[in-house]
């Protein structure tokens, strides 16, 4: 009897640790998305606001953090990541380009 009372308690105990790693996760894939956001809008398109201080790494993240849910959240799409990641890419090659063509600004 107590065997099965410790099986019993193992087993409620893993899936408590499950739930919370899904919390967690639900927490920081909106963490991530918050942090879009930012850097679109009031972050001057600084990749230091992004929790991965780099986009690509940001995006990459997101996507690994989305697909392992199974009951998908309803305010991101899949869809909504790819935007995401095509603006951000777009406005930080555009970055490059500018700073390619002024040679003579350093960054100190």
């Amino acid at each position: 009897m107590k065997k099965i009372k410790n099986m019993s308690q193992k087993i409620l105990n893993i899936f408590r640790k499950n739930d919370k790693d899904k919390a967690f996760n639900y927490k920081m894939l909106y963490r991530l998305k918050m942090d879009c956001d930012y850097f679109l809008g009031f972050g001057n398109q600084n990749e230091k606001c992004l929790w991965a201080k780099n986009a690509e790494a940001h995006i990459s993240k997101m996507k690994k953090i989305y697909k392992s849910f199974h009951k998908k959240p309803k305010w991101l799409r899949y869809k909504d990541i790819l935007n995401y990641e095509k603006e951000m890419i777009c406005i930080i090659n555009e970055k490059k380009l500018k700073e390619e063509k002024q040679p003579w600004k350093t960054n100190f």
